[in-house]
């Protein structure tokens, strides 16, 4: 079977829009919010000078610097997978997963599930200690903690068969 050919910018925006409807419905549900941006979230209500938005940003700002000192280098190389293969920087938070996983020869999958559970138990350990009791984590969380890597590695396999994830656009050789 023929590969769709040039995706990668396409797979960005995809990504992108899934991520926000998945956020959304989520919290719509009231099932809780990810638990790789709950810690943020706990900040935000933890400290009222700052946003949930702005809590996000020093978040990711401080594990985008723990990239750069876990790499030693500054180059930064449906939903979360379609990110993984493509040369747009994902989130800071999957830029984490891919680099530090490429890195350390760690499979992504695996990588992926042992970093949201780490980051499900960050969040319990500072809802506790912040409110001294569990605030913004659901059932929704636990369950993305526990089978969103292994999802996300199924799609991720699917995509890799049936999809070529090189650059529609040329002047991303420049770049790299």
């Amino acid at each position: 079977m023929k590969k769709i050919k040039n995706f990668a910018e396409m797979a960005y925006i995809l990504g992108i829009f899934t991520l926000a409807l998945g956020v959304t419905l989520m919290e719509k549900a009231n099932l809780g919010i990810s638990m790789v941006v709950a810690p943020a979230y706990l900040v935000s209500l933890k400290f009222n000078f700052l946003t949930f938005g702005m809590a996000e940003y020093i978040l990711q700002a401080v594990l985008l610097i723990v990239i750069f000192l876990l790499m030693r280098k500054f180059k930064l190389s449906f939903g979360i997978p379609m990110f993984f293969h493509t040369y747009l920087a994902p989130e800071v938070y999957e830029l984490f997963v891919k680099e530090i996983s490429k890195k350390s020869r760690v499979n992504i999958t695996k990588f992926k599930i042992g970093y949201d559970c780490a980051s499900f138990a960050v969040a319990i350990i500072m809802s506790l200690v912040f409110f001294n009791d569990i605030r913004g984590v659901g059932i929704g969380t636990v369950l993305c903690a526990v089978i969103n890597g292994h999802i996300i590695g199924l799609f991720s396999r699917f995509f890799e068969k049936y999809i070529d994830f090189s650059p529609k656009l040329t002047i991303v050789n420049y770049f790299k």
